[in-house]
C-alpha cells in the first residue's frame, strides 16, 4: 500500500517538469503501469486507485512526447478514454484538457474546441476553479487560432477574472500575454504592449524563465510592426536562448519564423530563408499544421521578392489550401491578399481583384485591421491600372485613414510611455528589495549586539566596577558609530542626488531645443498638405485632360515634399528615443558608429535651438570597419552628450568654430575622439579636471560632474577617457572601449 502512495505523489509532482524526451522517466513510467495492473489483478479493492494512477501515468508520457504529435496524441486519447470510464470528474478535465491542447498545435481547431468544452464542463462539476481558467484560456486561444478575435477577447477576458480571484499570479501573467495577443492582432499596439509588460513584470518577480521567453516574444513582434527592428531582434534572440534551453520545439519553430521576418524585412533574403526553412521542418516535425501554412506563405513573400513569381504563387497556394482546411479566417484573408499581389505583378488584374475583395470581406470578419487596410490599399492600386479612378482614389482615402488609426503619434508616444513606466517599476522594485535587505542586515545586527550586551551582564554581574565601565566604553562606541553612520549616509544620499541630477541634465539639454527643430518640418507637412487640398479642387474642376494631368503631376510633387519633411521629423525623435530610451541598463552589441552619429545630431540640434548666431562646423570621420561593441548603450550617449556639448560651451562666440567626431578600430579596441579647435584647457588644470564638482563655467550652468561621471562610465565599462589640449587652439578628448565585455 505505502508504493501506491509513492507511485501516486510520483504522477501528481511529474506534471510540472518540462516537456522533454527523457528514456529513462518514459521507462520509469511505463514500469508503473505494469505495477498498476499487478494490483488491479490482485486485489478489486484497489481498482479505482490504479486506474486514476494509470490516468495520470499517460498523461505524464502524453507530455513527454510533445514533440512527437502522434505519440502524444495516443496517449492523451487513452488516457481521456480511462479516465471516462472511471467518472473521476477531476481526471477527465485534465485529459481532455491535454487532448485539446495537443488537437490545437495541430491545427485541428473544431477538435479541440470540442475538448475544451468537455474539460470545461468537467472541471465546473468538481468545483476546479482554477481548471476552469485554464480551460477559458485555452478556448481563447484557439478562436484566436480562428481569427475570431472578439470570441477570443471573451474567454481570456474571464480566465484573467478567475486568476486574479485565486491569486494565481502565473495563471494572471499568462492572462495578460494572451489579451496582449489579441489586442495585437487587432492592430491596437499601446494596449497589447501595456499587457505584455504587466505580464512580464509578474514572470520576472516570480522567475518563470520560460513565461519570461514568451513575453519577450510578445513584446518582439509588437517592435516589429512599429519598425522598431533593433529592439524586435534583441528580443526574439532572448527568447529563442530560452526556448532552446527548455527545449520546447513549438516555441523555436515560431522564434525562428519571427526571426525570418525581420531578416526580410531588412533585405536579407537569403538568411531569411534560412530561418524559415528551419522553422518549416520542426512545424513538419511537429505536424503543426497552422505553422506550416504561416510558413509557406512566408516562403513565398521571399520567392516574389526575388521575382520568382509563378514559384512563389505555388507557396501561397499550398498555404491557402491549409487555412482553408483548418478554418483559419485570418490566415485566409492574409493569403488571399498575398495571392491578390502576386496576380497583380503578373498583369492579371480581374484575378487580383478577386482575392483581394475576398480577403476584404474576411478580414472584417475575423476583426483583422492591418489585412482590411492592406487589401484597400491594393485595391486602390487595381482600380487605378483597371483605369476605375473613381473607386481606386475611394479605396487610397479609406487605406489612408485606416494607416493614420494604426500608426499614429499617439499611439507610438503611448507605447514609449508603456515601456518607460516598465523600466520604472522595474528599478523600483530592485531599489525596494536592495533597501530591504540592508535593513534585513540591520535588523540582525542590533539583534546581535542586544545578545552580546545582556550576556556581557550576566557574566561580568560580579565584576560591577568594570562592568560599569566596561558598558560606558561600548555605549560611547555605539553612539560615535551611529553618529558616523548617520552622516556617511547623509553623504551618500547628497551624493545620489547631485549623480542623478547631473544626469538628467544632459536629457534637460537635449529637450531644450527639439521642439524648436521638429517644428519645422512639421510646418512643411501643415503648408503642403493644404495645397495638396486646393490642388484636388483644380483637379475636380479640370477642363482638358492636359490641365488634369498637369494638376496631377504638382500633386505627386507636392506629397513627395510632405513625405521628405516628414521623414525629416521622424528621424528627430527616433534619435530623440535612442537616448531617453531606458532598456535593461545591460552590455549589448551596438553598432558604435549609429549611436555617435545619432547622439551627435541629437546634441547638436538642442545646440542650434538654443543660439541665434550657431555657427560651428560638424565633421565625422567614422571607421566603416568597426565590429559591433559590447556596452551598456545609454551609458555610452550620455558621456557622448556631455563631451559634445562641452566642445559646443568651448566654441561659443567663437568664429569658424569646429568639432570633429571620428572612432577607429585599434587591435582589441576601439576609439571615439572629440575635438574642438575652441578655446583649449590651460595646462595646470588640466588634471583636475575629471574631480567631482571641478568646472570652468559660472555659477548655474553646470554642477563639475559631467566629466567626473563620463570618466567613471568609461572605467566601469573597462575602457580610459583622456583629454589632451593646446591652450587657445584646439581640445581632444579620447575614450577607449574593449571589443570583450
Amino acid at each position: 500500500m505505502k508504493s501506491h502512495f509513492r507511485l501516486l505523489f510520483l504522477f501528481f509532482v511529474l506534471p510540472l517538469i518540462s516537456y522533454s524526451q527523457h528514456p529513462e522517466k518514459i521507462d520509469s513510467i511505463l514500469n508503473a503501469v505494469k505495477k498498476f495492473d499487478a494490483a488491479q489483478s490482485k486485489s478489486q479493492a484497489s481498482i479505482g486507485v490504479a486506474d486514476t494512477m494509470k490516468v495520470s501515468a499517460w498523461l505524464q508520457l502524453s507530455r513527454e512526447f510533445m514533440n512527437d504529435p502522434d505519440k502524444a496524441n495516443f496517449y492523451a486519447e487513452k488516457a481521456l478514454s480511462l479516465a471516462q470510464q472511471t467518472g473521476v470528474e477531476k481526471y477527465i478535465g485534465n485529459a481532455a484538457s491535454l487532448t485539446g491542447v495537443m488537437y490545437y498545435r495541430q491545427g485541428r481547431y473544431e477538435e479541440s474546441l470540442k475538448m475544451d468544452s468537455l474539460a470545461l464542463n468537467a472541471r465546473k462539476k468538481d468545483g476546479d476553479e482554477k481548471g476552469m481558467a485554464s480551460v477559458y484560456n485555452n478556448i481563447g486561444v484557439v478562436y484566436e487560432g480562428l481569427g475570431n478575435n472578439i470570441l477570443a477577447l471573451t474567454n481570456h477576458t474571464e480566465s484573467l477574472r478567475i486568476r486574479r480571484k485565486l491569486g494565481d499570479q502565473d495563471g494572471i501573467s499568462s492572462s495578460y500575454n494572451n489579451i496582449g495577443n489579441i489586442y495585437y492582432n487587432q492592430g491596437n499596439y499601446p494596449e497589447a504592449l501595456k499587457n505584455h509588460f504587466a505580464g512580464l513584470k509578474i514572470n520576472e518577480a516570480i522567475k518563470d524563465t520560460e513565461d519570461i521567453a514568451k513575453s519577450y516574444f510578445n513584446i518582439a513582434n509588437i517592435y516589429s510592426d512599429i519598425e522598431d527592428n533593433r529592439q524586435a531582434m534583441q528580443y526574439y534572440l532572448s527568447a529563442l536562448a530560452i526556448f532552446k534551453e527548455k527545449n520546447d520545439e513549438y516555441q523555436i519553430l515560431k522564434a525562428y519564423n519571427s526571426i525570418g521576418n525581420l531578416n526580410i524585412k531588412s533585405g536579407n533574403y537569403q538568411e531569411g530563408n534560412r530561418n524559415y526553412q528551419l522553422a518549416l521542418a520542426i512545424a513538419e516535425k511537429l505536424d503543426s499544421r497552422h505553422d506550416i501554412a504561416l510558413i509557406h506563405s512566408n516562403i513565398g513573400t521571399v520567392l516574389g521578392y526575388t521575382k520568382q513569381t509563378d514559384e512563389a504563387l505555388n507557396s501561397y497556394l499550398k498555404s491557402l489550401g491549409i487555412f482553408q482546411e483548418i478554418g483559419d479566417q485570418s490566415g485566409i484573408a492574409n493569403t488571399k491578399i498575398l495571392i491578390g499581389q502576386t496576380y497583380f505583378e503578373k498583369g492579371d488584374y480581374q484575378r487580383a481583384l478577386t482575392f483581394e475583395e475576398e480577403a476584404l470581406i474576411l478580414a472584417h470578419e475575423a476583426g483583422a485591421i492591418y489585412h482590411v487596410n492592406q487589401a484597400h490599399e491594393n485595391l486602390a492600386k487595381i482600380y487605378y491600372k483597371l483605369k476605375d479612378f473613381k473607386r481606386a482614389y475611394d479605396e487610397l482615402q479609406i487605406f489612408k485613414q485606416g494607416s493614420d488609426s494604426i500608426y499614429n503619434a499617439e499611439n507610438n508616444r503611448k507605447i514609449t510611455r508603456q515601456q518607460l513606466q516598465y523600466e520604472y517599476e522595474k528599478k523600483e522594485a530592485e531599489q525596494s528589495a536592495t533597501q530591504e535587505k540592508k535593513d534585513v542586515v540591520q535588523r540582525a545586527s542590533i539583534q546581535k549586539q542586544k545578545v552580546i550586551k545582556n550576556t556581557s551582564f550576566v557574566i561580568l554581574g560580579l565584576m560591577i566596577i568594570l562592568a560599569l565601565g566596561l558598558f560606558y566604553r561600548f555605549n560611547e562606541k555605539r553612539k560615535a558609530n551611529e553618529l558616523l553612520s548617520t552622516t556617511l549616509e547623509n553623504l551618500k544620499h547628497a551624493q545620489r542626488q547631485l549623480i542623478q541630477s547631473e544626469k538628467l541634465a544632459s536629457l534637460g539639454q537635449l529637450t531644450a531645443g527639439i521642439a524648436h527643430e521638429i517644428q519645422n518640418p512639421l510646418n512643411f507637412v501643415n503648408n503642403f498638405s493644404g495645397i495638396a487640398k486646393d490642388m484636388i479642387g483644380d483637379l475636380k474642376n479640370a477642363a482638358t485632360s492636359d490641365e488634369r494631368n498637369e494638376v496631377i503631376h504638382d500633386l505627386e510633387q507636392n506629397l513627395d515634399k510632405i513625405e521628405t519633411h516628414g521623414k525629416r521629423a521622424s528621424g528627430i525623435v527616433k534619435s530623440m528615443l535612442l537616448h531617453s530610451h531606458h532598456g535593461f541598463n545591460e552590455v549589448q552589441l551596438v553598432d558604435l558608429n549609429t549611436l555617435c552619429s545619432d547622439t551627435m545630431e541629437l546634441t547638436i540640434y538642442s545646440a542650434k535651438a538654443g543660439s541665434e548666431n550657431f555657427n560651428i562646423q560638424i565633421q565625422k570621420k567614422l571607421d566603416p570597419t568597426l565590429p559591433k561593441v559590447p556596452l551598456v548603450q545609454q551609458e555610452i550617449s550620455r558621456v557622448l552628450i556631455n563631451l559634445i556639448t562641452n566642445s559646443v560651451f568651448a566654441l561659443n562666440g567663437r568664429a569658424n568654430g569646429e568639432i570633429m567626431l571620428s572612432t577607429k578600430l585599434i587591435k582589441n579596441f576601439v576609439e571615439v575622439k572629440v575635438r574642438d579647435n575652441g578655446s583649449g584647457i590651460p595646462e595646470e588644470i588640466r588634471e583636475q579636471i575629471f574631480e567631482p564638482f571641478f568646472t570652468t563655467r559660472h555659477a548655474g550652468e553646470g554642477t563639475g560632474l559631467g566629466l567626473s561621471i563620463s570618466y567613471d562610465i568609461i572605467q566601469n565599462q573597462g575602457g580610459i577617457l583622456s583629454v589632451d589640449s593646446k591652450p587657445g587652439e584646439w581640445t581632444e578628448f579620447t575614450f577607449t572601449l574593449p571589443l570583450k565585455s
